[in-house]
């Protein structure tokens, strides 16, 4: 038994406690602004906040323990052979980690300035010649256990694209609403892709002049939810609008036995009360964000671990930040969802993506179509120092990353098509904005894509009058045969009549998020708790203060 403890306390010392002291010694330098909100949520809910770094802590050690007993079938051998051993393994994860996910290396100093075709190199000769020593060198179960630690860890299981129809039990119809979401996209990336895409039946509607309201992912939603423009006091992070008894449909839908639902793989800052009529299905907000923290600190190799088994132990699974994160395992893990709820009734189901939201972690696919890409830094493809690539205002990395989230767009439509949906659900694709920064067109901000495939005679409409988000909301309401008034959206045609709108592009003119600029590097801790209200259910609101000092260009609290 006294072997077996050994082994087991320095797996845990190894692949849990060490890496997890030098995740925590390195936040403060490379994610100072999550530190410090992370700082201000432990001093909010201290039980909650001990509670998940506990749980991440136990799932490091419980996966070391479990690898360490299995390390004894490879190598019996004691004393620092075996440290060394073990030592190696472990750099054998991160190597690989590093391969697969070149901007990880950018969280390690000796790595991080080097270019990455260099490091890899270097760290791939280090490891090779610690195999050389007689009394070190690997036997055959040795290597056969790295070999099924890299699979089993790193690996993703492929998605899988269940027959949705089979799984509701029933063909879906036009009350089955599907609103899909792409944070990030305009609706000039993904023009050819919906111009040329043919669904077996059904009409098919492309919007080729779609605003948004606001370039904030929050803000754009609810005026989805909504129909209404946002007043400029709604503009603020986590504000929660139309207040009262305002136009809101999901509670309209909810009325009618509908279990309203929004899916989000980063639910930090899309935030709703429990009182909306809309149901989430995982932690969001201030919770959200402060367990993927807490999981990045105390399990930092859960960072490139496959989401299944991440998500099975209770960790952040479906995170665009994570380095493994798999988008469409996430798409098409929420489109079953949705056909499982659909067993019980018609359906009101939204999913939106940050896939392509910033910081950009690319896979290894992604950064091999880059120029140079061997000469590269690692800090480089995390973005530091990046300039402006194209005409949209985007880095390298963010174009390399984008046609990723066309080729997700056009396999999503593709499975959609094929499962029965198209055609007969009505299917909403849209963007809630487009690219931002001081280097992106604004009009490529908030022209996004918006395109409706509805039940009907196979055809393609083109509507090139100005619309907005708004009017998704008055659209679906009379789609279900609702009333929906006060709202500041039209119905849209889906029909292919023509339309001339009783408004001009002014009329729906988005507006700018005017907390976008504020230097949140500068925040401490103190200065965050002050200016953000947290709340049980993972909401949180931000002093009107911070708002009309931003307005009238005031520097930043600090």
């Amino acid at each position: 038994m006294r072997p077996a403890l050994r082994r087991v306390l320095l797996f845990i010392v190894v692949f849990s406690l060490l890496p997890a002291l030098g995740a925590a010694a390195a936040l403060p330098r490379v994610a100072r602004p999550k530190f410090y909100l992370a700082q201000a949520i432990a001093r909010h809910a201290p039980g909650f906040a001990l509670w998940i770094l506990a749980q991440a802590l136990l799932a490091s050690i419980a996966w070391s323990m479990v690898l360490g007993l299995t390390s004894l079938w490879a190598w019996p051998s004691r004393g620092w052979p075996s440290a060394l051993r073990a030592v190696r393994l472990a750099g054998a994860l991160w190597i690989a980690g590093v391969i697969l996910y070149p901007g990880l290396a950018s969280f390690l100093p000796p790595l991080s300035y080097l270019p990455w075709g260099v490091a890899i190199a270097w760290v791939v000769l280090v490891w090779l010649l610690s195999c050389l020593p007689r009394s070190l060198r690997p036997g055959y179960r040795e290597l056969a256990l790295t070999a099924m630690l890299l699979v089993a860890f790193l690996t993703n299981p492929l998605p899988r694209s269940p027959n949705l129809r089979r799984i509701a039990g029933r063909q879906f119809t036009a009350r089955d609403v599907i609103l899909l979401g792409f944070d990030s996209v305009s609706e000039a990336d993904t023009a050819e892709i919906l111009r040329n895409f043919s669904p077996s039946s059904g009409t098919k509607v492309v919007f080729a002049n779609a605003s948004t309201t606001v370039d904030l992912t929050g803000g754009a939603w609810r005026s989805i939810f909504s129909g209404k423009i946002p007043a400029r006091e709604d503009l603020l992070p986590g504000s929660i609008w139309p207040k009262d008894a305002g136009p809101w449909l999901p509670r309209l839908l909810a009325q009618l036995g509908y279990r309203p639902t929004l899916l989000q793989d980063d639910p930090t800052t899309n935030t709703y009360r429990r009182s909306e009529f809309l149901r989430l299905t995982q932690p969001q907000g201030w919770r959200a964000g402060f367990t993927e923290f807490a999981w990045g600190v105390a399990f930092p190799l859960s960072m490139v671990g496959g989401r299944s088994w991440v998500g099975g132990l209770g960790g952040p699974a479906m995170e665009p930040e994570e380095y493994a994160y798999c988008a469409r395992c996430f798409l098409n893990s929420g489109l079953s969802a949705m056909a499982e709820d659909a067993r019980k009734g018609p359906v009101f189901w939204a999913m939106h993506t940050c896939y392509l939201h910033g910081p950009v972690a690319l896979s290894l696919g992604e950064v091999l179509k880059l120029r140079g890409w061997s000469w590269r830094t690692p800090r480089q493809l995390r973005g530091a120092g990046l300039q402006r690539h194209d005409s949209f205002g985007r880095t390298e990395l963010e174009a390399a990353r984008l046609e990723s989230v066309k080729n997700l767009l056009h396999e999503t439509l593709k499975y959609l098509d094929g499962a029965g949906v198209l055609g007969h659900a009505t299917v909403i694709v849209l963007s809630d904005h487009g690219p931002r920064g001081e280097s992106v067109p604004w009009g490529i901000t908030t022209h996004v894509m918006l395109t409706a495939f509805i039940p009907g005679e196979r055809k393609d409409v083109f509507v090139r009058e100005p619309v907005s988000l708004i009017d998704l909301a008055p659209t679906l309401a009379g789609l279900m045969g609702i009333d929906m008034p006060l709202t500041d959206g039209i119905r849209l045609p889906l029909d292919g009549r023509s339309w001339q709108p009783r408004r001009s592009a002014a009329d729906i003119s988005p507006q700018r998020n005017p907390v976008e600029e504020l230097d949140t590097w500068r925040l401490s801790a103190e200065t965050i708790q002050r200016l953000l209200t947290f709340h049980e259910d993972g909401t949180y609101s931000v002093d009107a203060s911070l708002i009309t000092a931003a307005m009238a260009g005031a520097k930043t609290p600090s």
